[in-house]
């Protein structure tokens, strides 16, 4: 929307946009996926006009990244973290800036059931560059390094938390968290 509230179409596109990501420079990310063709998932980055940068779809060997991306963040170093909803391998995938896969996280097997996969939906980064998590099918939140290393569960089903939806870290290190199908909005502290 322009200064005058009018409003501006600037991405047209065959694929359907998902998850959204304004990032540092100025451009936009956005997660695609195509109905009709699960192999389609792909990750594109617009200028503020609304012209293609780069588009995220397969890796340095020239296998695909993502099938199904879902949500999108940039992390504090510039680095591009994704959800990837599949049936039974779902993951989150962590590019560097200039589009080459850096690593791939499916889960802690800790806390993971045979009947409960791994399912990231929301995706948030803090200050230190950590990758929080929202594991709708395992009621957790799970923190991990920049690496990709597991480090803690910020929150369970014991802390009361029930689908973990969609997360946000604001500039206090505080997190935000919407639960599925709940009319609110929970805030924790997480870093002290």
């Amino acid at each position: 929307m322009s200064i005058d509230k009018k409003k501006a179409k600037l991405i047209n596109t065959m694929y359907y946009p998902r998850g959204l990501c304004c990032s540092r420079s100025g451009d936009i990310l956005v997660c695609m996926g195509d109905y009709k063709y699960s192999l389609s998932g792909r990750v594109v980055k617009y200028s503020s006009i609304g012209e293609i940068v780069q588009v995220f779809l397969e890796d340095q060997n020239g296998k695909r990244l993502f099938v199904n991306p879902y949500f999108v963040c940039e992390n504090v170093n510039g680095d591009i973290c994704i959800s990837d909803i599949e049936t039974k391998n779902s993951k989150v995938v962590v590019l560097n800036r200039s589009g080459e896969l850096l690593f791939k996280y499916y889960g802690n097997m800790q806390l993971k059931t045979s009947e409960k996969e791994f399912k990231p939906l929301g995706l948030a980064t803090d200050s230190l560059g950590q990758i929080l998590i929202a594991d709708n099918a395992n009621n957790a939140v799970h923190l991990i390094s920049q690496d990709g290393d597991f480090l803690s569960y910020i929150l369970t089903e014991n802390d009361g938390i029930s689908l973990p939806h969609r997360i946000s870290v604001d500039t206090a290190e505080n997190l935000w968290m919407v639960e599925q199908y709940k009319a609110c909005a929970k805030l924790y502290q997480y870093l002290s």
